[in-house]
């Protein structure tokens, strides 16, 4: 059974619950879909910052440096978070083994 994330109880609807709202999912994408498949291979990951639609994480562990973290990013960080959260638009790595890919 698929879990559904819970809305948060806000006051008023504004930017900012909005955003912690998304940040939440995200989080929750992270912990429950992808640190097990990281850390199956020693990896690790971790949520720096979601804004605008942009997911800045950091990868640890045997991901940090290696080779093919770009790969890593992009055909499995990038691609789960975005079919999980619609309004993700990308995710992007702190500290990436090669930025200008």
């Amino acid at each position: 059974m698929e879990k559904h994330c819970q809305p948060i109880n806000c006051s008023s609807i504004n930017k900012s619950c909005m955003e912690r709202s998304l940040e939440e999912r995200v989080r929750e994408v992270i912990e429950s879909e992808i640190k097990p498949i990281l850390a199956m291979e020693g990896g690790d990951i971790e949520l720096l910052d979601v804004k605008d639609g942009v997911v800045r994480v950091r990868l640890r562990g045997t991901c940090a440096g290696c080779p093919f973290s770009q790969i890593t990013l992009t055909n499995f960080v990038e691609t789960t978070i975005k079919a999980k959260v619609n309004e993700v638009k990308s995710v992007v790595a702190e500290g990436a083994a090669f930025p200008f890919l």
